[in-house]
């Protein structure tokens, strides 16, 4: 699939112990007909998020949403409407959807990019130093500056 988000979103860990991580909990309540779902998050943005869930949820599908970020004491709440979904694995119930936040607290974009400070920094270092093949070239490009 072509990437067309005009946001990077970050994957979103959360560790529980040393080695093992997680997905992100996400409850959702699809506002038409109030039926409601968990699905878990695998990558966020201030913008909208992925999901995957074990129902297909239809593009242009709006959904009221409570996301537990890791280590947050509050989930933060927000409304967003599907515009991308497809089946992970024909013949099983496994889906993933990307979601637009249509409307969400200042409050929460801000909890949602210290989330990502937080966890990503990881992520971002790989990606700051994509294409470099080994720890040699980086360490020869950090040099030159």
């Amino acid at each position: 699939m072509e990437e067309q988000r005009r946001y990077i979103r970050w994957k979103v860990p959360a560790k529980i112990y040393e080695d093992w991580d997680i997905s992100t909990k996400v409850n959702y309540r699809i506002e038409e007909s109030n039926m409601k779902g968990e699905a878990l998050c695998k990558d966020i943005a201030t913008t909208g998020m992925r999901l995957c869930l074990n129902k297909r949820l239809l593009m242009g599908t709006a959904l009221a949403l409570k996301i537990d970020l890791p280590d947050y004491p509050r989930p933060l709440f927000a409304q967003g409407e599907i515009v991308w979904h497809r089946e992970v694995e024909e013949g099983k119930e496994y889906f993933e959807a990307g979601v637009c936040f249509t409307k969400i607290k200042d409050s929460d974009k801000q909890r949602i990019y210290n989330f990502v400070f937080d966890w990503g920094q990881d992520e971002l270092v790989n990606l700051w130093w994509q294409g470099f093949e080994s720890i040699k070239d980086r360490e020869e490009l950090k040099n030159r500056f």
